[in-house]
């Protein structure tokens, strides 16, 4: 009986430490559980940052193609603006050049109409003094 009373003894003691095993195990898988959330709640962390991150890039990305088509579409407007400016002066120019001809035109018309009747004085002055035989000279006609 006092070897069934070590047996029992040394089975206790192993059963304590088989239990104090337990809790020891219990106490890590528990710690372990605890780290695993942490790591998920990290990990849920640095997803949602890397979202954020990348939402604010695509906002900035967007933000940066709507200046550039801003900026070009105020280079286009400054381009007509300035080529309309060139139009106008192009219209002045030809307006005053307009003006020009037209009065030059109008000098030629009075110089053709003063030569024509010049002319039809000299033919007149001639055809008198055929008529009247000034000089016996007739011409024919």
């Amino acid at each position: 009986t006092a070897s069934m009373a070590s047996a029992r003894r040394y089975l206790e003691e192993k059963e304590r430490e088989i239990a104090e095993r337990n809790r020891e195990l219990e106490e890590t898988a528990r710690a372990n559980r605890e780290r695993e959330d942490e790591i998920r709640k990290r990990m849920e962390a640095l997803d949602a940052a890397k979202t954020a991150v990348a939402s604010k890039a695509r906002e900035q990305r967007e933000r940066r193609k709507k200046e550039e088509k801003r900026r070009m579409l105020k280079e286009k407007e400054e381009e007509v603006s300035r080529m309309n400016r060139e139009l106008e002066e192009a219209a002045r120019f030809n307006a005053a050049k307009e003006r020009e001809i037209a009065e030059r035109m109008a000098a030629l018309d009075a110089a053709t109409a003063a030569l024509l009747e010049r002319a039809d004085n000299v033919e007149n002055e001639i055809d008198q003094r055929t008529n009247d035989g000034g000089d016996g000279i007739a011409l024919g006609r």
